[in-house]
């Protein structure tokens, strides 16, 4: 079941990369709204790929989880953001919130990746390797609670 939520996340984060706006820019444009971390990881460092430099904070949209067909219960919006840690490393964020503002937390799952490599240009597009070092997980509401616990079959007793 790891190995199926790792793989929709990496997918997930080259969707984000390519599609999501870095902290340096506006926090809002029009309507949009963008997720906000939530993992206390700070950016620094950078990573080189290509002619393209990657720097900061990148943020999803924040989304309703109304499409979704798992998430807690207390969860109205869903956002996913990508934090460069450091020259060879990264936290990929996958954050539920109780608000459409995506401000209020109810869970967080935090992939921290390092030994981030750079491969070969395949036309535009580079091979990129990481090591998952480890994931956490935050569960700031009993509803975020009781979705990991259930998610995992009760083999963690999470506390809010």
């Amino acid at each position: 079941m790891l190995k199926l939520i790792s793989f929709n996340l990496l997918i997930i984060t080259f969707v984000l990369i390519s599609c999501s706006k870095s902290e340096e820019a506006d926090e809002k444009t029009a309507s949009t709204i963008y997720a906000n971390s939530k993992s206390g990881d700070t950016s620094s460092g950078s990573k080189t790929v290509g002619s393209d430099t990657l720097i900061g904070t990148y943020k999803g949209l924040c989304a309703s989880t109304s499409t979704m067909s798992s998430y807690p219960s207390d969860a109205t919006h869903v956002g996913f953001v990508i934090v460069i840690t450091g020259s060879s490393s990264y936290t990929k964020e996958m954050n539920y919130y109780t608000d459409s503002a995506c401000t209020s937390l109810s869970l967080g799952w935090y992939f921290n990746f390092d030994n981030v490599t750079v491969g070969d240009a395949s036309g535009s597009d580079y091979k990129i390797t990481a090591n998952q070092a480890s994931h956490d997980i935050l569960a700031n509401t009993s509803g975020g609670e009781t979705f990991i616990e259930s998610l995992f079959s009760n083999q963690l007793d999470v506390t809010v």
